[in-house]
């Protein structure tokens, strides 16, 4: 077993010495016209002891000169699993919707495997699916991006990043413009930004922050939470119920989450809590409504 190949380490994301486990080659006879050679490897890294399979291909052909016009060899490096240097998937991205995070992945295994072209297109693909997810109208990309703007989905500096990732999907489509790495590693950081931005920052807050709620569904939610922890017959008001986290609800929408909660109960859309009585809390003379446990 050979050691101390030097190999980047997905891993470890960096280069590390790595350890042959297994090697055999492959050549041209000798007496054939043209010679060539691919030694496959299977390598661990000695660090965390993940395994790759390794390729490395040559021929004659494949020289090139160096600044002072020597000439030098030169070998094809293939690793798999592909992969991409200091990347890793966006964290919890399968929160993702499911039409945008399909393109993402496969976008994502088109540029790990260096098919430039696809991928420029991919990345393009990708702004495309969120409009479609956003219901978000328009009769070219760049009218899609400027609505997606207006709705506030996005800043106006993320709007012109958008823009540079049309222009570069645009001419891999339509003038077989092959981006480089560099371009598509950029465009990879963007589009990750965003689509953190758009679907995972707000599910990861509410599930470690006091965020404010703005809709129905998650005031019932947090109700139901707060509930759980009640008594059956506990007789409260809203305000009782929700302690602190009444101040995660502005005035406006408390009042109009309350009424559609009357609502659902009178209606047997929620059972796990009846209508109480209206009544004064303290020396404050106006009714309240309360709520029970059931």
């Amino acid at each position: 077993m050979t050691s101390n190949l030097l190999n980047y380490c997905v891993s470890c994301r960096r280069e590390t010495k790595h350890s042959i486990l297994f090697t055999k080659e492959e050549s041209s006879s000798r007496d054939e016209d043209f010679h060539w050679s691919t030694e496959y490897q299977i390598i661990e890294c000695n660090g965390c002891s993940s395994i790759q399979f390794r390729e490395i291909y040559s021929h004659e052909e494949m020289v090139n000169y160096d600044e002072e016009g020597n000439e030098y060899s030169y070998n094809s490096i293939k690793c798999h699993p592909p992969y991409l240097l200091d990347h890793n998937l966006i964290s919890n991205y399968y929160y993702i919707p499911e039409r945008i995070r399909t393109v993402y992945l496969e976008t994502i295994e088109t540029f790990k495997s260096k098919s430039f072209l696809l991928a420029g297109v991919g990345f393009r693909a990708i702004i495309e699916a969120i409009c479609i997810e956003e219901g978000i109208k328009g009769g070219n990309l760049e009218q899609k991006i400027s609505n997606l703007l207006k709705k506030k989905l996005i800043t106006e500096k993320e709007s012109n990043r958008l823009h540079s990732i049309r222009f570069l999907g645009n001419d891999s489509i339509h003038d077989m413009v092959v981006p480089s790495d560099k371009k598509l590693y950029i465009v990879l950081g963007i589009v990750e930004h965003l689509l953190k931005n758009l679907y995972l920052i707000d599910k990861e807050a509410k599930s470690e922050l006091d965020t404010i709620i703005d809709n129905y569904k998650d005031f019932i939610e947090l109700v139901w939470f707060k509930v759980t922890s009640l008594k059956v017959g506990d007789e409260k008001t809203l305000k009782e119920i929700l302690e602190k986290n009444t101040r995660r609800i502005d005035t406006a929408n408390l009042l109009l989450f309350s009424q559609n909660l009357i609502q659902d109960i009178n209606s047997n859309k929620i059972t796990w809590l009846s209508i109480g009585q209206l009544k004064p809390i303290g020396s404050n003379p106006t009714n309240i409504q309360h709520f029970v446990k059931t």
